[in-house]
């Protein structure tokens, strides 16, 4: 349980990261940091809980993940997050959740387990809405 909880916040981390950087990247505007760019009109930024609606449930997984999100971008930007209606809108929720063996020993227990979460993520830009997305990431 410990490897899959290791894998599982390796996950979430590369998962913020790519969630992260899709937003800020399909964002326009003038205000650029770590290449990215915020439109300068958005003063705020909204983060919707991510529930897990996947058939196997980690339980602190929701929490995580969205804490996640919202430090980050408490931290790299300069919008003000708010509990609801912001100027972004970052939700979703985690759909997937599976370990598979990622190697067999020769008594055909795992050696290794590969760990794939699937997060699907509605982006709202109330500035410029041509940019809003759905879309779902799967990393392992």
């Amino acid at each position: 349980m410990k490897r899959s909880m290791k894998y599982a916040n390796i996950l979430i981390h590369q998962s913020i990261l790519l969630v992260f950087l899709l937003i800020l990247t399909n964002a326009c505007g003038v205000y650029s940091f770590t290449g990215a760019s915020i439109p300068p009109e958005a003063k705020t930024i909204s983060i919707n809980d991510f529930p897990n609606n996947a058939s196997l449930v980690e339980p602190t997984l929701s929490a995580r993940l969205t804490n996640a999100l919202r430090d980050r971008f408490s931290q790299q930007t300069n919008l003000d997050l708010v509990s609801r209606n912001g100027d972004l809108r970052v939700e979703g929720e985690i759909t997937g959740y599976t370990v598979k063996p990622k190697a067999i020993q020769a008594n055909e227990v795992a050696a290794l387990n590969q760990l794939i979460i699937t997060v699907k993520v509605r982006y709202t830009n109330t500035i410029d809405e041509s940019k809003n997305y759905e879309t779902s990431f799967s990393r392992f």
